[in-house]
């Protein structure tokens, strides 16, 4: 057994023991520092290597980052859509009726008090359309990768409102709470082959702004579409696609926090979108080993809150643990 196996030994071990995510974090650190130098530019993805990483990775799929993600939903609760939406507080009543109508038809396959809803995002994202169009609220579906372009890494829902001729606009995500947990969380994951960033959950919890726009979507399943909350929520993409190619090109060893901020505006995005996605190679799986082997990209001014408590689901195999 060499250097990286017993690494990776090492670190399940201390996942299915219940070890400190502190303690998990050291030896994930060291897992991916040893196969960025290990692995060589003809690598494939079915390298075994890789794979047994990957697998480690599967382990941490149900432990829950330290935030409120639990979604807020009783499936006994009776919901009733406005008679007319003249107000912001209308917008709300609406917006609870098709939330609940999607997550009881989510329900219907995962327990959503603990479920991550992983892979469940195009069903979801059909059940607030289905429930847009019977009661006729204006609604857009997207699909989009990582860069913003068309396809299936995440989909979601831009619901609209006219109340008094003015444009009220809300994301509808029921499915958001799969980038919580700490499966690909750890940032120092990038820069491995095939690999692109870390979770969008790591970079919603990099800033306390973020953080409470990320509890509005999971608890409530929506929040107001402003310019804020469109540059957190498509910078998530962003940062979750960025390869080790990019931070290689920024010409630095060790990275701070700023260092993981996508620099978008609301707009750009929006243009984004409207044109296909950001052109841009470094966002996406990164072919070969490439850039800089290197880097450092942990440090506690990046992930200062894994320090925090971990929720784990209760359908983990891994038992709850405290840091």
């Amino acid at each position: 057994m060499d250097l990286g196996e017993r690494l990776i030994c090492d670190c399940e071990d201390l996942i299915n023991s219940g070890a400190s995510v502190e303690d998990i974090r050291e030896v994930m650190n060291s897992v991916y520092r040893f196969y960025k130098k290990e692995l060589k530019e003809e690598v494939r993805l079915s390298d075994p290597r890789l794979l047994k990483l990957f697998k480690l990775e599967r382990l941490m799929k149900n432990m829950y980052l330290p935030i409120d993600s639990e979604p807020v939903f009783d499936p006994t609760m009776e919901v009733k859509f406005p008679d007319v939406v003249d107000s912001e507080e209308k917008c709300h009543e609406a917006l609870r009726t098709i939330v609940h109508e999607a997550r009881m038809e989510l329900s219907k396959k995962s327990d959503l008090k603990v479920d991550t809803l992983e892979a469940r995002c195009p069903s979801g994202s059909i059940a607030v359309s289905k429930a847009c169009k019977r009661y006729g609220v204006k609604d857009k579906d997207y699909g989009l990768d990582m860069n913003l372009g068309p396809g299936l890494f995440h989909c979601f829902d831009i619901v609209t409102f006219d109340v008094d001729g003015v444009e009220k606009k809300y994301l509808v995500d029921c499915t958001y709470r799969q980038f919580f947990t700490y499966q690909h969380s750890f940032v120092e994951r990038i820069g491995l082959p095939f690999n692109s960033g870390s979770s969008i959950g790591t970079f919603m919890m990099m800033d306390e702004g973020r953080k409470k726009i990320a509890e509005s979507i999971l608890q409530n399943g929506y929040v107001e579409f402003t310019d804020e909350v469109c540059e957190a929520y498509f910078g998530g993409f962003i940062f979750s696609g960025r390869n080790g190619n990019y931070y290689s090109s920024l010409g630095k060893e060790n990275l701070e926090r700023k260092d993981f901020e996508p620099g978008y505006t609301a707009k750009e995005y929006m243009m984004a979108i409207a044109d296909g996605g950001f052109h841009d190679d470094r966002i996406g799986r990164q072919i070969g080993t490439g850039g800089n082997p290197n880097i450092l990209y942990d440090s506690s001014e990046v992930m200062p809150y894994l320090q925090s408590k971990v929720n784990v689901s209760d359908n983990a195999d891994t038992k709850k643990q405290t840091v």
